[in-house]
């Protein structure tokens, strides 16, 4: 009996490994490797089969690797001779990772990368649409392409693979194509057993320091410590304030002189800083939006003169902001 189940054990064995959804990395690899030789037909296969697969891994995708898959399709299609097909496959690839690098090692033609740059700005003025996560999700954590979403995140509109790890820890996922006016799907169904979304969890949202840029003045101590404890009034007694320095009493001293012209002066300063670094955004945009900038050569490229144009335009919102303060505090008595 036992030599009999040895050998069914035996025999199963092999369909289950067939069975089991191929692994991203080894798609990815395998893929590569079949284009490096030039086999595109055989990468496309390789590529198909991962693809189709994606919703049965186990475990919740990288967000890149995924982006691989149609990537490498259209590297695949290109090399047969279907630059449409190619362009569709890029396009969602860029869905799913719109920050993903050019190959050129795979595709050093500069005229393509051209192309593929023009994408990245294309897909990147696609609307985005809710995703459709409700509020309670108990103990289920949801994601779209390998990231986390929540009640009231968007995502851009395509193709993206949702996921869902249940309260046992298992994973469950399925391809949808988000678009304006389609259903969203209905994330917590993917759990087989059900999510009782009574169950309140409290959400780690926050990195491990918030305030580590800023240096120890801000959170907990350097070196990991717990900041003191307040001191406490002796019994009978209450903290009062310290008295004044020389001895004047705060609720008597003297308010300090305004200068309104000063304030008018820096209020001034303030706009004329805010529209340059408008002006500094506006002239960004254009050279995002410029296809044939010959300072954008690849996607990194492009994202550092976004960051840059992002950066302008949030610097001048602040200084128009703090202008319109300091004009308020030169007209207004206080």
């Amino acid at each position: 009996m036992r030599a009999a189940a040895t050998l069914l054990a035996l025999v199963l064995a092999p369909a289950a490994r067939a069975a089991a959804p191929p692994s991203l990395d080894a798609a990815l690899a395998e893929a590569r490797a079949d284009l490096a030789a030039g086999q595109p037909k055989a990468a496309l296969k390789v590529l198909k089969a991962a693809d189709r697969g994606a919703d049965e891994l186990p475990a919740v995708v990288a967000t890149r690797q995924l982006a691989g898959l149609p990537y490498l399709r259209g590297v695949a299609l290109l090399a047969l001779g279907d630059e449409d097909g190619a362009m569709d496959a890029w396009r969602a690839a860029l869905v799913i990772d719109d920050g993903l690098p050019w190959d050129a090692e795979l595709v050093p033609d500069t005229a393509t990368r051209d192309l593929y740059l023009a994408l990245v700005r294309e897909v990147g003025s696609r609307a985005e649409v809710d995703a459709g996560v409700p509020e309670a999700t108990g103990r289920a954590r949801v994601f779209a392409d390998g990231r986390r979403v929540r009640a009231g995140d968007a995502v851009r509109e395509g193709r993206h693979l949702v996921q869902v790890r249940c309260p046992e820890g298992d994973v469950h996922g399925r391809w949808h194509a988000f678009e304006a006016g389609r259903a969203t799907p209905d994330w917590l169904a993917l759990c087989p057993n059900g999510v009782d979304t009574s169950v309140v969890v409290e959400e780690d949202t926050a990195p491990a320091d918030d305030f580590a840029e800023f240096g120890p003045t801000f959170g907990p101590p350097a070196g990991g410590g717990t900041a003191p404890e307040p001191v406490a009034a002796p019994a009978g007694e209450d903290l009062a304030p310290a008295p004044a320095p020389g001895g004047a009493d705060l609720a008597t001293a003297p308010v300090p002189e305004r200068h309104p012209w000063l304030l008018a002066g820096s209020a001034g300063a303030a706009a004329a800083a805010a529209g340059a670094a408008w002006a500094v955004a506006l002239r960004n945009r254009a050279a995002f939006e410029d296809p044939d900038n010959p300072d954008v050569r690849d996607v990194a490229d492009l994202e550092a003169l976004r960051a840059r144009t992002n950066t302008a335009a949030t610097a001048s919102a602040a200084l128009g902001v703090a202008a319109a303060g300091l004009g308020a505090a030169a007209v207004l008595r206080w």
